[in-house]
Parts: structure tokens; C-alpha cells; sequence
């Protein structure tokens, strides 16, 4: 028994092909990164950025490269393809989420920023401990926090009692 196939609308047929055609873009598409990742896993760069891409292209990419044993990153909708030996450096990942690109030029200006703020901070700690210590003063804690309040035990009553009632009575 042969049953017919349901008569399809013209939107059904148009919805239909603009499913083969993603379907076919997405895998010429996975094919074309398949063969730039292989590419670069034989060379020897550190790493190989694609262009902004969508979130289903960013995935194909992330995929591709983990199968491969690589490192993916996603920085503003672009994805960067790190060998395992050469991962990125904190600066690198600073300056790449920032939006600016990574070249020997910004990484001499990163290191650069990176001195000078650790000789402030090395400057800053100077300072404090340059603050002489009186044991004497009441905002002394010699390194210890301060408790926000002040813990005052319980009055104890003449005859020892603590939890009872101030009076005497029972309830």
C-alpha cells in the first residue's frame, strides 16, 4: 500500500531548500577549517585567527580544533587557535578582549605597564610599612582585623543563675 506524499506549499518547498542550502554551506564550511587547522598543526606558528563568525561558525571552529588537540579561544565573536605549547600569555588574553590585536609591539608595551605596576605596588607596600607602630595607640592591631563589635558577656546574677528570669519568678 503506497501512500502519497503529502502535497507540500510552495513555503514548505522554499523552507525545505533553505535547509539543504545551510546544511551544504555548513559543511563546506567545517571542511574549509578542517584543512586550515591540519595546515596549521604541521607548521610552526604559535596560532591562527578566523575571522568574526557567528555562534554555530565559532562552534565548528571550537570543535574542530579540540578534536585536533588544540586550544580554542573566542574573543569578540573572532576565534584563535593556540597549539597546546605555545597557550597565550595573560597579557595576550587581556589585550585580545580588549579588541586589540596581539603583535611583538604590544607585547613589549604590555610588559612594559606590567614593571611599572608592580615597582607602584612595590612602592605602596614601602609605605606602609614605613608607618612606624605604637603599641600604645587604641587603632593598633598589629596586622589583626578589628572586630566590628565588641562582645560583652552576660551579667551573672548573685546567685550564679544565667538563663533565669532577672526576677526571680517562674513562668
Amino acid at each position: 500500500m503506497d501512500v502519497p506524499a503529502p502535497p507540500t506549499t510552495i513555503e514548505q518547498r522554499m523552507l525545505i531548500q533553505k535547509q539543504r542550502e545551510v546544511r551544504d554551506e555548513s559543511r563546506s564550511f567545517r571542511k574549509s577549517v578542517a584543512e586550515q587547522i591540519r595546515q596549521f598543526a604541521k607548521d610552526d606558528r604559535a596560532f591562527i585567527e578566523f575571522e568574526a563568525a557567528d555562534y554555530v561558525h565559532r562552534m565548528i571552529i571550537y570543535d574542530i580544533a579540540v578534536n585536533a588537540g588544540l586550544v580554542s579561544l573566542i574573543f569578540d565573536c573572532q576565534s584563535v587557535v593556540y597549539k597546546r605549547e605555545h597557550y597565550p600569555s595573560e597579557d595576550e588574553i587581556k589585550a585580545r578582549k580588549n579588541g586589540e590585536g596581539w603583535s611583538e609591539e604590544k607585547a613589549k608595551q604590555y610588559a612594559e605597564k606590567r614593571k611599572a605596576q608592580l615597582a607602584q605596588k612595590q612602592c605602596d607596600k614601602a609605605a606602609t610599612r614605613a608607618v612606624p607602630c605604637c603599641p600604645t595607640s587604641p587603632d593598633n592591631t598589629r596586622g589583626k582585623a578589628k572586630p566590628a563589635t565588641v562582645y560583652m558577656p552576660k551579667a551573672v546574677r548573685s546567685d550564679g543563675d544565667i538563663n533565669g528570669p532577672p526576677d526571680g519568678k517562674q513562668n
